[in-house]
């Protein structure tokens, strides 16, 4: 287990800059998680990590040591990349023990290693046979089993369930999890699915354009976003956004015109808005009511119309329109009856809702409303 900083991290190929500036320090034993959009950087950032990319700028240290330019083979990092890359010819036992081989370990040394790798990945029956005999799910296993046999310091997922189907990227998130906790061992991991770093990560990177856009737990980035791209892109289904200006401006908050001329007041501090400023106002799908308020009474209610009803058995999200053709999404309960071209009642709490400014920055919520919101 160990300490993994990452200080002033570019990179550049030809004229494009993939990585800006990064600055990351990852605890011992903690599970982070890099997450964004395709083209974002987080592959990069982790192959510069294991030494397969050189850094333009900046530093990787691992326990205090600068490994910037050392070889991939003596960081004390183990990969499990994308695609399995098994040997095909071998056994699973050859596949896991391959790397010790070549690391003249005895005989025996390396039969009971195998074994007990494959003793905590529920492995043992499958020594015997040769990727082509394994499943998705199986064969994952064996490259995982294949790094962690190595005992790294620092372990390293390239999104390693991408290949997998729905039922068994669930299935494998949570072995995951539960090897985490059994090893206590540093890992990172990228994606570019939002639900599997809200599960799994004891913190998130957020990576937008090579740069940090918010580092938190899953509950900061999800309850305080610090901007627009970041509330947009955590959360499933995504945040609803509605261009607004701000109608007033006081001790207890921003107040802005919904459509239908509805006012409302978010509790955010409005230091630096004006009266007309032009605003984002934000409010997540599951934080939008039908009839009643989410967490408690209502404080403004508007009126929409249905166009799709989408059903997920204990959930429906309903796709709706308000004043002006502005869209909204409405996650609810499967036992809600609602239909296309419902006329609905949409509640809305404001202490649930955020206001992002022209540059898509986030206001700050006020002292008393500090705490994420997870409602």
């Amino acid at each position: 287990m160990s300490q993994v900083k990452l200080k002033g991290i570019d990179k550049v190929f030809g004229n494009t800059q993939v990585l800006d500036g990064v600055e990351i320090d990852i605890a011992d034993g903690e599970f982070m998680v890099f997450v964004g959009p395709s083209g974002c950087g987080k592959t990069t950032l982790m192959r510069t990590i294991a030494g397969l990319e050189r850094p333009s700028a900046g530093h990787v240290l691992i326990d205090e040591a600068d490994v910037t330019r050392a070889h991939p083979a003596h960081r004390g990092v183990a990969m499990v990349f994308q695609s399995y890359a098994l040997y095909p010819h071998m056994t699973v036992f050859e596949n896991i023990a391959f790397g010790l081989r070549l690391s003249k370990k005895s005989r025996s040394d390396v039969d009971a290693a195998v074994r007990d790798v494959a003793s905590i990945l529920q492995i043992e029956p499958l020594l015997e046979r040769k990727p082509s005999a394994l499943s998705g799910g199986q064969r994952q296993r064996v490259a995982i089993g294949r790094a962690i046999v190595r005992d790294p310091k620092v372990f390293l997922f390239d999104e390693p369930l991408s290949n997998l189907d729905a039922a068994l990227r669930v299935q494998m998130r949570v072995e995951l999890i539960k090897l985490h906790q059994r090893l206590k061992a540093t890992m990172i991991y990228v994606t570019h699915d939002q639900t599997e770093a809200m599960t799994m990560a004891d913190r998130i990177v957020v990576l937008n354009g090579g740069r940090v856009e918010q580092l938190g737990t899953p509950l900061e980035l999800y309850g305080r976003p610090v901007n627009r791209f970041v509330a947009g892109f955590i959360g499933s289904p995504k945040m609803n956004f509605l261009e607004v200006s701000a109608s007033r401006v006081d001790d207890g908050g921003v107040t802005v015109t919904l459509p239908g001329d509805v006012e409302l007041t978010v509790p955010v501090d409005g230091e630096g808005v004006e009266v007309g400023s032009a605003l984002t106002f934000g409010v997540r799908p599951e934080h939008v009511g039908i009839r009643d308020g989410v967490d408690g009474p209502a404080d403004v209610r508007l009126s929409a119309q249905v166009d799709l009803v989408e059903h997920l058995g204990s959930e429906i999200l309903v796709h709706a329109k308000l004043f002006d053709d502005y869209q909204i999404e409405i996650k609810s309960t499967g036992h809600d009856s609602v239909t296309h071209d419902d006329r609905l009642e949409v509640a809305i709490r404001t202490r649930l809702c955020h206001l992002f400014g022209d540059d898509g920055r986030a206001l700050s919520p006020l002292a008393d409303e500090s705490t994420p919101v997870t409602a």
